[in-house]
C-alpha cells in the first residue's frame, strides 16, 4: 500500500511538472556562465511546495534529503542552492510563470478533467488576495504606510477559479496595479481570462464578490458575450434595498430550494430565495434575477452558532439553473474561492506568513504564481487520482505529508515502470 502510493505521488509530480513545461520560461539570465538551467531551478520549488515546504531554505534541504530513485524519476540529480534559487526567481518575468499557468489549465482540459459537473455550463470565480511584503521597488505592490508610520509592500492579486469542474483549479492569477483595486482592474481581467480560453470556452458565467460590482463591469460582461452573478452590499445601496424589500422577509416555506449537510461536526442548512421583480431596475438593463441564501449553522448540541444572508444579483433567467443548481453555485464559490484556495494557500501553504522573497515584489509574485500551479497539481491529485470517496477528503496536510514521504523514501520498487517524462512541445 504504501509503495503503491509513493509511486502515485511520484508519478503525479513528475507528469505535473513536465505540464507545466516549465522549460518554456523565459530565462532571464545570459546564456555564458550558466550552471543551472532554469527548469532545474523551478522544478525542485514545484515538488518542495506540494511537500509542503515553506522557504528556499527548505527546498535546498529536500532537494539533498531525494532519494536515489527519486531522484532518478524526476530528473532532479543535485542539491540546489537557495541563494541560486532565489536570484533567479527575482528576475524572471511574472508573465512568462502565469504562461505556465496556463498550460497547466489547457493540459487538465484537454485531459477532460475542467469538465462541468452539477453546473450547465462552466463558470469561473474571481477573488482578490492580498499579502504583505517588504518591498515594492518593481511596481507590483502597493506602497502603504502602517499605524506606526512605517512603510510597507501590499502585494494584491485577483485568483480565477473554475468553479464547475469537478475539481476546482486555479486558471489564471493577476496582480493587481498599485493605482486601482479590483472594481477598477476587473474588465482587464476579464480580457485576460478571454484571451487565454476563449477558444476552448472554458466558461460562460464570471461570479465575483461585491468588490467587483458595478453597473460598468456588468455590463462590460455582458458585451463580451458573457453572464455575470456579483455578490451585493452596501456598495449598492439602492439596489441592496430594494432586494431587501423583495426577499428579506419572505418566509422558508417561501423558499424555492434548500439543503442541509453535516460539516465539521455540526448541521449547515442553505435556503434559496429568488425574485426576477427587479429586472432592469435602476439602470440595470441587463440585470434579471436576485438570489437571496440564508446560512445556518447548529452544532452537535442543536445550538444554532450563526444565522447570516447575502444577496447576489446576476444576467441569467432564474430558469437558466434549477434551484438546487444556484445553491451549488454559491456554495462552490463560498468554498472553492472565498474559503477554499485563499485560506489553503494562507495556512497549509503560509502564503502570508512565509512569502519566501518578502524583500522583493517580483519575487514574491513569482512564488505566488509558482503556489497555485502548487496548488492545482496537489487538487487533482487528491480530487481525481484518489480513487476513493475517503480519499478524496484527505486533508490537505496530510497530503503533502505524503508527497514529501514519498519523495525522500520512494524505493526503485515504488518508481520502476513510471511512463518516460513527457516532452514539453508535447503538452502545449
Amino acid at each position: 500500500m504504501i509503495e503503491r502510493l509513493a509511486r502515485r505521488a511520484i508519478g503525479a509530480l513528475k507528469a505535473g511538472c513536465a505540464r507545466l513545461a516549465l522549460v518554456m520560461v523565459t530565462d532571464p539570465r545570459a546564456e555564458k556562465g550558466r550552471k543551472w538551467s532554469l527548469k532545474q531551478l523551478l522544478e525542485p520549488v514545484m515538488v518542495s511546495m506540494c511537500a509542503g515546504k515553506h522557504s528556499l531554505a527548505e527546498v535546498e534541504q529536500l532537494s539533498q534529503d531525494l532519494s536515489f530513485p527519486t531522484r532518478k524519476a524526476l530528473g532532479l540529480w543535485r542539491r540546489v542552492p537557495d541563494t541560486t534559487l532565489r536570484d533567479v526567481l527575482v528576475r524572471i518575468s511574472p508573465a512568462s510563470l502565469v504562461d505556465g499557468l496556463t498550460r497547466q489549465t489547457r493540459a487538465a482540459h484537454r485531459q477532460k478533467a475542467l469538465q462541468p459537473v452539477g453546473l450547465r455550463f462552466g463558470v469561473v470565480g474571481v477573488d482578490g488576495k492580498c499579502t504583505r511584503i517588504e518591498s515594492w521597488k518593481h511596481g507590483y505592490a502597493q506602497q502603504q504606510v502602517g499605524s506606526d508610520g512605517g512603510a510597507r509592500g501590499m502585494l494584491r492579486t485577483m485568483t480565477c477559479m473554475l468553479l464547475s469542474s469537478q475539481v476546482p483549479t486555479c486558471i489564471h492569477v493577476a496582480p493587481i496595479p498599485p493605482d486601482t483595486n479590483e472594481d477598477g482592474f476587473f474588465r482587464q481581467l476579464v480580457d485576460q481570462l478571454l484571451q487565454l480560453y476563449a477558444a476552448i470556452d472554458l466558461f460562460r458565467l464570471v461570479v465575483a464578490d461585491a468588490g467587483s460590482c458595478s453597473l460598468g463591469n456588468a455590463t462590460y460582461v455582458r458585451e463580451k458575450q458573457l453572464h455575470y452573478l456579483f455578490a451585493l452590499n452596501h456598495k449598492q445601496p439602492t439596489l441592496l434595498a430594494e432586494a431587501i424589500r423583495l426577499l428579506g422577509s419572505l418566509p422558508d416555506n417561501r423558499a424555492v430550494a434548500r439543503s442541509e449537510e453535516r460539516e465539521r461536526g455540526g448541521i449547515e442548512r442553505r435556503t434559496l430565495f429568488v425574485t426576477t421583480e427587479m429586472a432592469g431596475f435602476h439602470e440595470w438593463s441587463h440585470l434579471v434575477t436576485v438570489l437571496r441564501v440564508r446560512r445556518q449553522r447548529w452544532d452537535d448540541q442543536g445550538h444554532l452558532e450563526f444565522d447570516h444572508e447575502r444577496y447576489f444579483m446576476t444576467s441569467l433567467r432564474d430558469a437558466a439553473m434549477e434551484p438546487d443548481e444556484w445553491l451549488r453555485l454559491i456554495r462552490r464559490y463560498w468554498s472553492s474561492v472565498e474559503s477554499g484556495i485563499h485560506k489553503v494557500l494562507d495556512t497549509t501553504f503560509a502564503e502570508d506568513e512565509h512569502p519566501w522573497i518578502p524583500n522583493d515584489d517580483q519575487g514574491a509574485l513569482n512564488l505566488l504564481i509558482l503556489r497555485r500551479m502548487a496548488y492545482n497539481l496537489v487538487a487533482l491529485f487528491r480530487g481525481r487520482t484518489q480513487r476513493s470517496e475517503e480519499r478524496r477528503g484527505t486533508p490537505w496536510k496530510r497530503m503533502m505529508d505524503l508527497f514529501l514521504n514519498a519523495l525522500i523514501s520512494a524505493t526503485t520498487e515504488a518508481v520502476s515502470g513510471l511512463r518516460p517524462r513527457l516532452e514539453a512541445a508535447s503538452e502545449c
